[in-house]
């Protein structure tokens, strides 16, 4: 299982869309392009998520499917990954691991994968809307704060229409997202609508898509502590010395004093949540 089973049935729509320049351009670049790791380099030590349910109707029926994504990531950006209480990832550092439900972690190879992964818990709409981009118009509502970050919150009109290239037909479409200033990273989205696009191969006619839910956030600054390994490293046992100094019989031993505990701080800011009105 992966974060990204659900979006399989887009990938051959998406794959030929342009990027735009980045955080610099248009709020409809900034909300599918700003990129999650200057996010995670500027904000630190955050938690987040994504529930999204859609529901896909073509010549072969009606499906639903969907993904419950949450996502720590803690002050030097290793991170832990849930999806749907049944697969988990945590990458410290370059080295990632996981296991699914029943399983025990395994070490898996790092890659891009493990990123590829941690965006989807935290943007997974993104794979989905992109046929949709070029029918999306943001308009901005009012400035909001996550922490002491500020927040431009917009709100998003599908515009109907398309579909005469072949490509995606939007139905409807509305909803809202919250970007972030300094970054431009979409740190709150809400969106929900219905297209229909081409069926991906072999499969052949249209396939008519609807929102059920489509929401993802950052729901909390701070209050994440240290990502550990998922599988402990042993401690190297030293090796024995060749010769042991044998004490003299009058030699008494004197036991080290003992270390004073060092207290540790209390981790983590406020917790703060970012709603879209």
């Amino acid at each position: 299982m992966t974060s990204r089973h659900l979006f399989l049935a887009l990938a051959a729509l998406t794959s030929g869309c342009s990027r735009a320049a980045g955080p610099t351009g248009e709020p409809v670049d900034r909300m599918f392009d700003s990129s999650y790791e200057k996010f995670i380099s500027s904000a630190r030590a955050h938690k987040g998520g994504c529930q999204i349910q859609l529901t896909a109707k073509g010549d072969g029926g009606t499906r639903s499917d969907g993904v419950d994504s949450t996502v720590e990531v803690d002050d030097v950006g290793s991170f832990h990954l849930s999806l749907d209480g049944a697969f988990e990832l945590v990458r410290v550092g370059s080295i990632a691991w996981q296991h699914q439900k029943g399983a025990k972690f395994a070490h898996v190879e790092s890659g891009a994968r493990p990123d590829l992964l941690r965006d989807d818990a935290i943007a997974g709409w993104r794979d989905v809307l992109r046929p949709l981009r070029e029918h999306l118009t943001l308009a901005r509502a009012e400035t909001d704060e996550l922490g002491e970050r500020s927040i431009e919150v917009y709100t998003i009109t599908a515009e109907p229409g398309g579909g005469a290239d072949g490509g995606a037909q939007v139905t409807s479409g509305k909803g809202a997202v919250g970007l972030d200033a300094i970054t431009g990273f979409p740190v709150a989205f809400e969106f929900e609508g219905s297209w229909d696009a081409p069926a991906t191969p072999p499969a052949e006619g249209r396939v008519t898509w609807s929102t059920e839910k489509m929401e993802c956030k950052v729901t909390e600054l701070g209050g994440v502590p240290a990502i550990t390994p998922a599988i402990a490293t042993p401690t190297p046992t030293p090796a024995a010395t060749a010769a042991t100094a044998t004490p003299a019989p009058s030699a008494t031993a004197t036991k080290p004093p003992k270390a004073t505990p060092t207290p540790v701080p209390t981790a983590g800011r406020a917790k703060i949540k970012l709603k879209i009105k």
